[in-house]
Parts: C-alpha cells; sequence; structure tokens
C-alpha cells in the first residue's frame, strides 16, 4: 500500500528534510515572538496604569492644598518626596546595580 500523503520513508527522514525543519523553525520563530509581543504589550500597560496612579495622587495633593487641608510647606515637601521617589524608580528601572562583592 502506498502513502501518497506521507512520501517520507520514516518519521526520521521527515524530519531530516531541510524544507520541514525551515518551516518548523519559522513556526517556532514566529509563536516565540508572539509570546514576546504579548509580554511587552501587558508590561507597557502596567506601566502605563502606573503612570495613571502617580498622576492621581499628584492631583489629590494639589486639590487638598487647593481646599486648605495642606499648606503651601507641606506641600512642597510632599512634591519633593514623589519626584524622589518617582526618579529612585526610574532610576531603578533603566539601570540595574552591580554588585562588586
Amino acid at each position: 500500500m502506498s502513502n501518497t500523503f506521507f512520501p517520507w520513508g520514516s518519521w526520521q527522514e521527515f524530519f531530516g528534510d531541510s524544507f520541514v525543519r525551515l518551516t518548523l523553525g519559522a513556526i517556532g520563530l514566529v509563536v516565540v515572538s508572539m509570546f514576546a509581543l504579548y509580554v511587552l504589550l501587558r508590561l507597557r500597560r502596567i506601566n502605563a496604569h502606573n503612570l495613571q496612579i502617580d498622576a492621581m495622587v499628584r492631583k489629590n495633593f494639589e486639590e487638598m492644598r487647593t481646599e486648605g487641608d495642606l499648606d503651601e510647606q507641606e506641600f512642597r515637601k510632599i512634591q519633593a518626596l514623589l519626584e524622589k521617589q518617582r526618579s529612585i524608580g526610574s532610576e531603578s528601572d533603566t539601570t540595574k546595580p552591580s554588585r562588586s562583592d
């Protein structure tokens, strides 16, 4: 009985064929690329959410100052702390500390 759909004699010959290997490699590359794209988009969405929270916190403190709950000195101190926290956060995101132990 001849097998017209499977011209290779065995699975070893099938996976030894250069066209089959190239096709499987391309499929693998596409799958890995799609997974990496998904992860990057998810991280970007998380980062955008954190930026929105930061803006909301700043706006809330400005409203507190406007309503008189905070005086100008307290507001400046809070602003400085928020700036310091943001600079530390962005610094740790861009550079990884190296250990010289």
